[in-house]
């Protein structure tokens, strides 16, 4: 007690500032609902039947198909938590998440010899380039066997033993998010540093690598989880739909805070004694490669780069930090504002047409009273064309009812999202699309007026539902019988 009213130091309250700040953000912002939805759908199928989902069953287009469902450990999980707790518990697990992810991004930093308030700054820089990730999904997992992979390999001239943990977490990493394949990638760079060194650990390292991409084998897919990765960076649709599978460019907030700490990083290197030698500037290229050739790929840098340069700003002799009530100040008024903010304090639901870091709410694209007014209006088993980025609560909500397309951009062949993209622009044919498809409910978000307008002057079809995020519509007359799908 009498430390804490001689107060704390700045170092201290870098420390505090690297765990707390993060906890902050993950409160401030809403989450999406775009892929966390139908993630908890599949989970919850998954928990009733005992089986790992391998086919679409949540679409008309595709059904059937043949779905390398990857993440379906996370879906596990995430049903699991809204199971016990809804979306509050989600909302408490990505805070607890993102705390652990930047304190053992700090813990990394000094392992890997910067100072107490070096691994401070570095840790606050990581936050601040990697802020747009955080989101509750699968990926945020990953980040956070990243991290700890980070912390083991930055301290393995301490703990050299904690390296063949590695492994051990791949083998539940590979069942989670495709993110694994950074684990031996890591690897392999430290021990080229290592072995340029003759460091004793190079062939541990090694090693450790080669068991990791065994380990990763030990899933319901087997090998083809690696082409399923590849392809995730290469497909032709995924980068052309998905805006975070796309080059990453300074015109938005995420590309901006990329590039600045490509530039500080740069400066950083070319200023400060000793030399890197090259091993880790390979290291920084491969991570620097992994931000720019997509926008999700920013989180890998934004960890790696801090360690990597973390030596670089080592602890001076001789300096003090000496304690002051100021520092505790700034921290006690820190977690004061993190109160209102916590799940159980706010609503559950903001309208698509807030702003994604709106405090209104916890979730955002999911259109309740529209979702509620298909349910209440329209038989089971009913097809529904809905927007992409709000089909995954559709599937949630009403599992019964299949949607045109959803999430799983690869899934869908080219053609299936041309004929989405001829709906949703109201191009030439939009109607005879719904026709083929025998469509019986259309629900279009306030964005897509054109496609609303198209709607409203065909006499085919007529509103059932409106309310501040977009209209349903459904046929004024059933569309033509069709076969049941076996």
């Amino acid at each position: 007690m009498e430390r804490l009213r001689r107060g704390i130091t700045f170092g201290q309250l870098l420390v505090f500032l690297a765990a707390a700040l993060p906890v902050l953000v993950g409160l401030r912002f809403a989450y999406s609902t775009v892929d966390l939805a139908y993630l908890i759908r599949a989970g919850e199928a998954m928990l009733d039947t005992h089986e790992v989902m391998r086919t679409d069953t949540f679409t008309f287009t595709v059904v059937g198909d043949a779905w390398l469902n990857q993440q379906w450990g996370a879906e596990i999980v995430l049903a699991l938590l809204h199971r016990t707790g809804s979306w509050e518990a989600l909302a408490a697990a990505r805070i607890v998440l993102v705390a652990l992810i930047f304190w053992l991004e700090f813990l990394a930093c000094r392992a890997a010899g910067a100072s107490y308030r070096a691994a401070g700054w570095l840790t606050l820089g990581a936050l601040f380039v990697s802020i747009d990730g955080l989101t509750i999904r699968p990926q945020l997992f990953g980040v956070a066997f990243f991290a700890l992979t980070l912390w083991i390999v930055s301290g393995r001239s301490r703990r050299p033993r904690l390296l063949w943990c590695i492994p051990v977490m791949v083998l539940v990493w590979a069942n989670i998010h495709g993110s694994f394949v950074l684990a031996p990638l890591l690897l392999l760079l430290t021990w080229l540093g290592d072995r340029r060194r003759a460091g004793a650990g190079a062939r541990t390292e090694l090693g450790v690598a080669l068991m990791c991409v065994a380990a990763a084998f030990v899933n319901p897919f087997g090998v083809r989880i690696w082409a399923y990765v590849a392809n995730l960076t290469t497909d032709p649709e995924i980068r052309t739909l998905v805006e975070e599978w796309q080059l990453t460019r300074p015109t938005s907030l995420i590309g901006i805070s990329f590039f600045v700490s490509v530039v500080v990083v740069i400066a950083i290197v070319a200023l400060r004694r000793p030399r890197l030698g090259w091993p880790r500037l390979v290291a920084l290229a491969v991570f620097f490669a992994l931000g720019f050739q997509a926008v999700r790929g920013v989180m890998w840098w934004a960890l790696a780069a801090p360690v990597l340069i973390a030596d670089l700003f080592p602890e001076r002799a001789g300096g003090r930090d000496e304690p002051a009530r100021l520092n505790f100040a700034i921290a006690g008024v820190l977690t004061f504002l993190m109160v209102p903010l916590l799940p159980w304090f706010r609503p559950t639901y903001a309208s698509d047409t807030t702003s994604f870091s709106a405090t209104d709410g916890l979730l955002l694209h999911a259109p309740v009273t529209l979702s509620e007014a298909v349910a209440a209006e329209v038989q089971p088993g009913s097809r529904i064309f809905v927007e992409q980025i709000w089909s995954s609560w559709f599937e949630l909500v009403l599992p019964d009812y299949p949607v045109f397309v959803d999430s799983r951009i690869e899934l869908f062949p080219a053609e299936v999202w041309s004929e989405y993209g001829v709906v949703l622009s109201a191009g030439e044919g939009w109607d005879d699309v719904l026709d083929r498809w025998d469509v019986d409910v259309l629900a279009v978000s306030r964005q897509q007026s054109g496609l609303a307008a198209a709607i409203r002057d065909h006499a085919g079809w007529r509103p059932l539902h409106e309310d501040a995020d977009g209209i349903v519509f459904i046929r004024v007359h059933p569309p033509p019988a069709r076969e049941e799908s076996g």
